[in-house]
């Protein structure tokens, strides 16, 4: 079987993780789901070495504002230098991901697509 890249994705709401399988990402790509943000450390601390990019959403566990910055600030601070995509659908949400670490930023239909085309598997 060829190498899939490994990517986690952070996302409490489970349409949008589906919305990633429906999009191919689980056929091209090995997906890690994070639920939580304690599970989001989690994973990656277990797969870092080895994550080709992170999908993050900006809010998590029905927050009402941003609150995975810290993820993505502790994911810069360990060193993990690969893309990491802001994915929300309120750009003001995505904003705060970016001046912290994330490379680039989508709304959440677009955000599997872009996946897709940064790993070069579209």
């Amino acid at each position: 079987m060829p190498h899939r890249p490994k990517v986690l994705v952070v996302e409490s709401g489970l349409e949008y993780q589906r919305l990633c399988e429906e999009a191919g990402l689980g056929k091209k790509a090995k997906l890690f789901f994070a639920s939580t943000l304690a599970e989001a450390h989690q994973l990656f601390n277990e797969h870092r070495a080895n994550l080709a990019l992170i999908l993050v959403a900006a809010l998590m566990e029905k927050s009402e504002q941003p609150n995975t910055v810290p993820f993505v600030l502790a994911c810069r601070e360990r060193g993990f230098a690969g893309p990491i995509i802001a994915w929300s659908n309120a750009p003001g949400y995505r904003q705060p991901l970016v001046a912290a670490g994330c490379t680039h930023e989508a709304d959440k239909l677009a955000g599997p697509t872009l996946v897709l085309k940064l790993l070069g598997l579209s």
